[in-house]
């Protein structure tokens, strides 16, 4: 039986997230991205399943979004939640 391009996705995401789960069982994990603009939207949903669920520190780094490839919705909220701890975190250290 042939998979989905999304049960495919669905199934790398679930053994990733297991990964992930014995990584950070005894301590935070540090992942760091690099050219973050380029990331299709299931990588995306998985950093935002990450930054939500997981001992993780999630380090993104990109360019603008480009006008004709606006962000998807979880980028925009993994954004956000990135900013409000920055700001928390800045609030904490003053």
């Amino acid at each position: 039986m042939l998979m989905t391009q999304d049960g495919k996705e669905k199934a790398l995401q679930r053994t990733l997230v297991r990964i992930v789960q014995q990584t950070t069982a005894n301590a935070y994990t540090l992942i760091a991205l690099d050219d973050a603009q380029n990331l299709d939207n299931a990588s995306w949903d998985f950093i935002s399943i990450l930054s939500k669920h997981y001992r993780t520190f999630c380090v993104v780094a990109m360019r603008p979004f480009a006008p004709d490839k606006p962000p998807c919705k979880a980028a925009k909220q993994v954004g956000r939640e990135s900013l409000l701890h920055a700001f928390c975190a800045e609030q904490k250290l003053q």
